[in-house]
């Protein structure tokens, strides 16, 4: 947001001398779709489970607090959108100013590996034995052998409105770049969170009778999560006309978000502790596209 509200005032002048005798105002629109990359980024999951004396040998209710982080892995994925923008043109002048809105979806998979770092924490017990359960506590949930492995899909839509500034090297070619900022609206498909840790060696995760000795998901009651925010958007690009009108155009785009925050649904099964939500945090991180379209002068 600073580097968006500095690009306002470092082209303000431009777009104030764009009111001037003989500028010319040409609009566009920009249909495009494209491939992007997600490099490593961190995560978090918080949740706690409720054990009640029938789910332990000591006949002991315990709180077990689960907190978890790791990396998520490298992905690609694809985008596309289009672009509704204007350049102020002047005869002779070279370098012009302009302003877009641009609207697009990205969507990819997204995987990660989780575990604690500390000993998970054990509250609110009531019952016998406390020093057995925090010592089996300790054997099975110490730290780094609470383990989990997530996998789901992210999809976004998001709005940005950018300024941008073009350089003509011909009347056919021209290089662009762009910074902007907009909203963007995360979401979290088909969440699946599986404990890879303590586990049983086969199928080597944590398993449930209600799906006949399947793996347990941890966000079995509601898979799906999401969450709203802002981001920044730095495009950089050439555009080469075709014909007349109609132009080719090849962007590079980088888009950066800050931490995310998503809540998927407790862990739901007859054989299992109940669990409060499960709160999963994505840091910040860049999304990087490549994408071509056609920029039509209207």
């Amino acid at each position: 947001m600073r580097n968006f509200i500095g690009l306002v005032f470092v082209l303000a002048p431009f777009l104030l001398s764009a009111q001037d005798n003989g500028t010319n105002m040409s609009t566009y629109l920009s249909p495009y779709a494209g491939v992007t990359f997600q490099g490593v980024v961190n995560t978090k999951q918080t949740g706690t489970a409720h054990l009640r004396g029938n789910f332990n040998v000591f006949s002991t209710d315990f709180d077990l607090q689960v907190i978890v982080t790791g990396e998520s892995a490298s992905t690609m994925g694809y985008t596309y959108g289009f672009t509704y923008g204007s350049v102020w043109k002047k005869e002779g002048r070279k370098l012009n100013p302009g302003f877009e809105i641009d609207v697009f979806q990205n969507s990819s998979a997204h995987e990660s590996k989780l575990s604690n770092p500390n000993t998970e924490v054990v509250a609110n017990v009531v019952g016998p034995n406390r020093d057995s359960v925090l010592s089996l506590v300790g054997q099975y949930y110490g730290a780094g052998k609470h383990t989990f492995s997530n996998t789901m899909t992210m999809n976004s839509w998001n709005a940005a409105v950018n300024l941008t500034l073009s350089y003509d090297f011909s009347s056919k070619i021209s290089v662009n770049g762009a910074l902007g900022a907009g909203f963007t609206a995360v979401t979290l498909k088909n969440g699946v969170s599986l404990q890879s840790g303590p586990a049983p060696a086969d199928p080597g995760f944590e398993a449930t009778t209600d799906n006949g000795g399947g793996v347990v998901n941890h966000f079995n009651s509601q898979p799906n999560a999401s969450d709203n925010l802002m981001f920044g958007l730095l495009r950089l690009g050439t555009k080469i006309e075709l014909v007349e009108n109609v132009a080719l155009r090849i962007d590079a785009r980088g888009m950066y978000m800050g931490e995310s925050t998503f809540v998927f649904g407790s862990t739901v099964y007859t054989d299992h502790a109940p669990t409060d939500n499960w709160t999963y945090m994505i840091d910040k991180g860049i999304t990087y596209a490549i994408t071509v379209g056609l920029r039509v002068s209207l």
